[in-house]
């Protein structure tokens, strides 16, 4: 597999990152499910998201943290939405420079487990800065539209 560049953040992100001056684990909202059992796992997981160490462990943490979001949870494209938008407040979240400069250098990496394990519950094969008929067709569920916001604030078409 040829190697590709790590996606660079695009402007609309990084304006979202100085947007947010006191952001905590309501900074991530939890869109809409049909099922409430969904909704109750995904407000409990978007708290351990936040709680990811910010420091060298970062990506770690929040792939096996994602992926026990997709392990407890019906609707992945809500899972999708909470896990970027958690990447967002990552971000905001960072107490000291060296913080976030962990955060901003991790950012693409996070982006890429966060769709890639989407992908991979989905069964697809993707993850350019462009989605495939079949992602589309994969969102689905009352949170179809904020998967669709999250991945554009990332640069993803």
């Amino acid at each position: 597999m040829p190697h590709q560049a790590a996606p660079t953040l695009p402007l609309t992100l990084l304006a979202l990152v100085s947007s947010c001056s006191s952001c905590n684990e309501a900074c991530i909202e939890v869109p809409s499910t049909s099922r409430t059992e969904d909704h109750t796992a995904l407000v409990d997981l978007s708290a351990k998201l936040l709680k990811v160490p910010l420091d060298a462990s970062l990506s770690t943490g929040f792939k096996s943290t994602t992926q026990i979001i997709y392990q407890r949870v019906s609707d992945k494209t809500a899972a999708l939405t909470v896990t970027l938008r958690a990447i967002h407040c990552l971000l905001v979240a960072a107490k000291t420079p060296e913080q976030a400069q962990i955060v901003k250098d991790a950012t693409p990496e996070l982006i890429k487990i966060a769709r890639g394990i989407w992908l991979e519950s989905k069964d697809i094969r993707g993850a350019s800065q462009t989605l495939t008929p079949a992602e589309r067709d994969a969102l689905t569920g009352p949170a179809r539209e904020a998967a669709l916001a999250e991945l554009l604030k990332i640069g993803v078409k």
